[in-house]
């Protein structure tokens, strides 16, 4: 089932579309060039916090939150990874049972001329080549794969925050009052106490798959699944006009996870 809902929300883009996309990253920096916000740049581009009045990516909320009040952003910084590059964060709304699929990977400095220049800032991971588009996912797998054990961590713990007890206990926002469906507050309770245990089990350097689970990543970029495919690249599918990947930890043998009981 997650398998199937994993397929119907995202896809992999084609040789085709990988072209397009880089074309598309081209035509979005030629915009930002121009100081012209729009929604090649983000989709809701008169947001400030995702699109900023600087059109720097490095101003954008996830790059200071990244970075932290350190290094010239904002709050304690990213936990895992290097703030002042490519680190994780989690998100603010509740996991699971909202629009939140878990912590995210973001990109804090775009401009450092690692994964972008100041004269072209990074914006997505589709940026100028596939050579460079390359670069930044093979750097971002190989943080999470090296963090798998401690990314599920912080996962569990912000799912702790939004059950029985926790300080925003069923909030859907915790900035707002709506609360999760009543009828649904039991299985996401036992879901929490269940990858708790697995969290426990796993120690430092566990592997999630031993418990019947993996983890998947998506990147929104001009592109937007259609009909079980690609779509047509077209205007920016994402928020915030900085790089970021949303991490999903999902179940693939219940067997082996009713055994971390």
């Amino acid at each position: 089932a997650e398998l199937h809902n994993i397929n119907r929300v995202s896809f992999v883009p084609s040789r085709t579309e990988i072209e397009e996309l880089l074309d598309q990253s081209l035509q979005a920096e030629e915009q930002r060039e121009e100081g012209n916000p729009g929604l090649l740049l983000s989709k809701l581009y008169k947001i400030k916090a995702l699109c900023p009045e600087s059109l720097n990516p490095d101003d954008t909320i996830l790059a200071k939150l990244g970075r932290g009040s350190s290094r010239g952003g904002i709050g304690a910084g990213g936990s895992i990874g290097d703030p002042g590059m490519l680190t994780f964060l989690n998100d603010t709304k509740m996991p699971l049972g909202s629009s939140s699929n878990g912590p995210n990977a973001v990109l804090t400095n775009c401009t450092s001329g690692v994964y972008g220049t100041m004269e072209r800032p990074r914006i997505n991971l589709f940026y100028e080549s596939e050579e460079k588009v390359q670069a930044l996912l093979v750097d971002f797998m190989s943080l999470r794969t090296a963090n798998e054990a401690s990314l599920f961590k912080m996962y569990v713990a912000k799912l702790q925050e939004f059950t029985h007890g926790g300080k925003n206990a069923f909030k859907l926002d915790p900035a707002k009052e709506e609360l999760l469906d009543q009828e649904l507050q039991t299985d996401y309770a036992n879901t929490v106490s269940m990858f708790t245990k697995v969290a426990s089990a796993l120690g430092e350097s566990g592997s999630i798959e031993d418990y019947g689970l993996k983890v998947n990543s998506y990147c929104q970029t001009w592109l937007r699944n259609g009909a079980g495919g690609g779509g047509e690249v077209g205007n920016a599918q994402f928020s915030v006009m900085s790089p970021h990947f949303q991490t999903r930890f999902f179940v693939t043998s219940a067997k082996k996870l009713n055994a971390a009981k």
